[in-house]
């Protein structure tokens, strides 16, 4: 059985991280900023939404974006990714129009990202 190598490890701390941030943002903003009912959008549907959607995008970012690009063009080819993917998941599983959708995939990942710059750069 192999151990998880350095970058291996860093990937699962970010990963718990993003799920963390993103979910927490995504209750906030259902909830209180765009004031979803718990009959239309509910507690578990938010939290499927918050997990599944960080489980698909984050391994692209980190391990097939590198692969091909590097510096900032990394960071904004990887988070527009992250940003259109996620977006289109939050279109269908919550069933809310693309402008709620993106705006909620914006605040996700503006949210983990800027908060992750604070906190471990």
């Amino acid at each position: 059985m192999e151990v998880a190598t350095g970058y291996e490890q860093l990937f699962l701390y970010a990963l718990l991280f993003t799920v963390t941030v993103e979910t927490a943002t995504l209750f906030l903003c259902a909830r209180l900023l765009f004031k979803m009912k718990r009959k239309d959008a509910p507690d578990a549907l938010l939290l499927f939404c918050g997990i599944a959607l960080s489980f698909a995008t984050l391994p692209y970012v980190w391990f097939l974006f590198p692969a091909f690009t590097s510096g900032a063009a990394y960071v904004v080819c990887a988070e527009l990714f992250a940003f259109a993917a996620e977006a289109i998941g939050y279109k269908y599983i919550l069933r809310v129009d693309w402008k709620r959708a993106a705006a909620l995939s914006f605040i996700c990942n503006a949210a983990s990202f800027l908060l992750g710059l604070l906190i471990f750069k």
